[in-house]
């Protein structure tokens, strides 16, 4: 009886140290396959929109001053990004002068700026899509630190809760922030920019 009860133990537990778990390698093919995955770059479609920085509780804040005269500054263009009710990009797009005779002791008067444009656009995919490369162009020049001389423009990009908040002084010509496509593309038709 006890060489009988051996060899049932020796039937069933030998095929069982030898059979397939199928559920065993699925988890073992799964975590091959996410292993993979995790290691190759996430390629997928994207489903938000080039701006989702913006939102409907605070405004992104882009400031352009230009160079008009020289290191003291010039007129000052504005682009205030925020999200409608409807999830829509709304731009807001001002632009101010300054007159020759309002510079007072090597700056700018600011309380002698006139707005002498202010309009509001709704902006299209495309032009979502600039403005993000614009941001993006000038996240990327700022983060090179260079050292520039006294004049150009100056760009200065924050949000209103201040989770972003840079400045960056452009004075030479091969940096292409793409702010004038950003104004030919997207404000041309406002500015009569042909």
């Amino acid at each position: 009886m006890k060489d009988l009860f051996k060899i049932l133990q020796f039937i069933i537990l030998v095929p069982l140290l030898f059979s397939c778990n199928p559920k065993k390698d699925k988890v073992i093919e799964t975590f091959k396959t996410e292993k993979e995955k995790s290691n190759a770059p996430n390629i997928c479609e994207e489903y938000s929109s080039p701006l989702d920085i913006a939102d409907k509780k605070d405004t992104l804040k882009i400031l352009v001053e230009a160079s008009d005269y020289g290191e003291l500054g010039g007129h000052r263009e504005y682009i205030y990004i925020q999200r409608n009710r409807d999830d829509k990009i709304i731009a807001r797009f001002i632009k101010d002068t300054v007159p020759c005779n309002k510079r007072i002791s090597g700056s700018i008067d600011d309380k002698a700026r006139v707005i002498v444009l202010d309009t509001t656009k709704l902006l299209n995919l495309e032009e979502e899509k600039l403005m993000s490369v614009f941001l993006q162009r000038l996240l990327e020049l700022y983060l090179k630190h260079e050292v520039h001389s006294n004049s150009g423009s100056t760009y200065k990009v924050n949000y209103t809760n201040k989770t972003l908040d840079f400045t960056y002084w452009n004075s030479g010509n091969c940096r292409d922030t793409y702010y004038g496509r950003v104004r030919k593309q997207i404000f041309g038709d406002i500015l009569k920019i042909k």
